[in-house]
C-alpha cells in the first residue's frame, strides 16, 4: 500500500443538494456538492491549532454523482485527506 507523502484536515461547511427543476424528473435530486476548508483554532490545547499552524489554507469543492454516496458527509463533520501518488499505469 502507497503512503500519503501529505495530510490534511478538513472541516465540511456546506453540502449543497442539486434537484432537477424542468422535465419529468423535476425535484429529482441530481447530486451533492460539498465544500470544506482546514481546520482552524486559537485554543492552544486544541489538536486543530496544530493542524493549522501546519495546513493554515485548503479548499476542497467537490461534487457527488453517486446515489449511494450521499448523505454521508455532513456540515461541520472533520476528515482526515490523505495526498497519494497515483501509481503510474500503462494503457493498452
Amino acid at each position: 500500500m502507497s503512503k500519503a507523502v501529505l495530510r490534511a484536515k478538513i472541516r465540511v461547511g456546506s453540502v449543497i443538494e442539486t434537484v432537477s427543476h424542468d422535465g419529468t424528473n423535476k425535484g429529482e435530486k441530481l447530486n451533492e456538492r460539498i465544500i470544506a476548508h482546514a481546520v482552524y483554532s486559537d485554543d492552544p490545547t486544541s489538536e486543530n491549532k496544530q493542524w493549522s499552524k501546519w495546513t493554515p489554507s485548503f479548499h476542497l469543492d467537490m461534487t457527488i454523482n453517486n446515489p449511494g454516496a450521499w448523505g454521508k458527509v455532513k456540515i461541520g463533520e472533520e476528515f482526515l485527506v490523505d495526498f497519494i501518488l497515483a501509481a503510474e499505469t500503462k494503457e493498452s
